[in-house]
This record gives C-alpha cells, structure tokens and sequence, in this order.
C-alpha cells in the first residue's frame, strides 16, 4: 500500500513538473513570436494612434487643449500606455493567457517558424503598413457614411418618440 501510495505522489509531482515545464515554454514561444512577429511593434503603434485619436476629440470640444498641449498629452499617454503594457509586462502575461488558449505548444512552436520565414518577415514588414492603411480607410468610410448615420438615428428615435 505504502508503495502504491509513494508512487502515486511520484507521478502526481513529476507531472506538476512536466506542467510547469510546459506552460514556461509556452511562455518563451509566445515571447519570441510578440518579438518577431512585429506585436510589440504593432502595439506601440496603435498606443500611439489610440492616444492621438484620443486627444484630438479632446482638442475639439476644448478649446484650452492648444496644440502644445495636446502634444504634452499625446507624449504623456504614449509614455503610460508603454510603461503599462510593455515595460510592466502586461502584453506578454495577457498574450499567455490568449494564445494559450487557442495554440498548442506544438502550434506555437509552428508560428516561430512561420515568423522566421522570408514571408513570415514580410508579414511582420507590412502589417503595421496595412493595419494603418486599414484604420485611415476605416475612418474615411466611417466619415463618409456620417450624415447617413445621423439623419437614420434621428429618424428612429423620432419614430419612438425620443425627439
């Protein structure tokens, strides 16, 4: 009995262990692929476009926002949002969290390679051009689409008696 037991605790360390040993190499997969794949990058980037978006709406409907404050603020959110997502870790803890529920190890493993690929290099070369393209035609359709947007919303709620 006292043998099935101590093997039963064997099994049960080696695989807590074996555990461990796993999720720290998911860890490092996952590290490297934020690297390479251009996300910490891409990540600062949109930081910096969130921020400006952000303080230019602010600018807008306040006029004591000059353009020199609005710089200061710009540099300042840019600057928190590094320290808080980059610098403290939270991209990397937040990104175990994600890919490890969606990729395997071996899926992970898979990506680095992937990355590290003369097309996977490309990706990373020109997502930040397409993710910005996108956004800049996002935002032009979305200010296209407006006047439509606003006489629809009026429509509705005068047909529900809001207005």
């Amino acid at each position: 009995m006292l043998e099935k037991t101590t093997a039963a605790c064997l099994l049960l360390c080696l695989s807590c262990f074996g555990g461990q040993a796993h999720a720290d190499e998911q860890k490092q997969l996952i590290d490297e692929m934020l690297i390479i794949s251009g996300s910490v990058d891409a990540g600062r980037q949109m930081a910096r476009l969130a921020a400006n978006s952000m303080i230019d709406a602010l600018a807008k409907v306040n006029e004591r926002i000059t353009p020199e404050i609005a710089g200061i603020l710009k540099t300042e959110v840019v600057a928190i949002v590094e320290e808080e997502f980059i610098e403290k870790g939270f991209l990397n803890e937040m990104s175990y969290e994600i890919y490890g529920r969606y990729f395997s190890t071996d899926e992970l493993r898979e990506l680095v390679r992937f990355y590290k690929t003369d097309l996977g290099q490309k990706l990373t070369r020109t997502q930040p051009l397409i993710i910005r393209e996108s956004t800049s035609a996002s935002q032009n359709h979305m200010r296209s689409i407006k006047p439509v947007i606003e006489s629809r919303v009026r429509a509705a709620l005068q047909r529900e008696g809001v207005l």
